[in-house]
């Protein structure tokens, strides 16, 4: 395991920060909600969603260039953490590097404060899978349904099936039509040429086919997700 730390593509280590101590490995924090029910003991536990958390990180400044760290060290963006390598997880930085302090004293012990949507998304689940006909995804690691990105190229219209899930695209416009379904949107501007509910990968094995004479070929983004 190695104590490091990318954050929006840069390494800690190249930055002028040696990781001292990184969160804990931990699952997604639930919500829950306890219901009343009458004339049943207890209560019964429902669950509402998967929320956001802070993780935190701390680390030692060494270095003359304390406002290029302050630059990097805010706003939103992609975090990738040395003790969990294969996966980023979509976050914010919520607090602010004392520049004043690193400054005065060149050598400086500051925390991290990263605010992090509750899933981790594997790096492998960046890349684009191309498929030329049906076939089974699967991601051993992925714990979570996962919101992929397809575009499908071609010409006219066709049906789009995950596990008997089915959507349909009414015409492929451009050469290409694109359904991203964490956004919730087809973009440019074509979601009048889709019907039906966004898709999703299960855990475990789907199922992926298409019907429609004019497709050439599709690309997934899967997105895999875990808890």
């Amino acid at each position: 395991m190695k104590k490091t730390l990318i954050w929006n593509g840069r390494v800690a280590e190249n930055e002028g920060l040696k990781i001292i101590s990184l969160p804990p490995i931990q699952l997604s924090t639930p919500v829950v909600n306890d219901v009343d029910i009458e004339d049943r003991d207890g209560t019964l536990t429902e669950f509402k969603k998967y929320t956001a958390d802070t993780k935190q990180v701390e680390a030692d400044y060494i270095g003359n260039n304390p406002l290029n760290v302050a630059s990097w060290l805010q706003g939103f963006g992609e975090v990738i953490f040395g003790n969990i390598p294969d996966r980023y997880y979509k976050a914010r930085i919520n607090n602010v590097v004392p520049i004043s302090q690193v400054i005065e004293n060149q050598m400086y012990n500051l925390l991290m404060q990263f605010y992090c949507q509750p899933f981790g998304y594997l790096l492998e689940g960046k890349e684009a899978i191309t498929l030329t006909s049906g076939t089974t995804l699967n991601n051993s690691k992925a714990s979570y349904v996962s919101l992929p990105k397809i575009i499908i190229y071609g010409t006219g219209s066709c049906t789009f099936t995950i596990n008997n899930r089915a959507f349909n695209i009414t015409n492929i416009v451009g050469g290409s039509i694109t359904i991203d379904s964490d956004l919730r949107g087809v973009l440019e501007n074509k979601g009048q040429y889709m019907t039906g509910k966004f898709p999703f990968l299960d855990i475990g094995e789907n199922d992926v086919s298409w019907t429609g004479t004019g497709v050439t070929k599709v690309d997934i983004i899967p997105n895999w997700r875990c808890l």
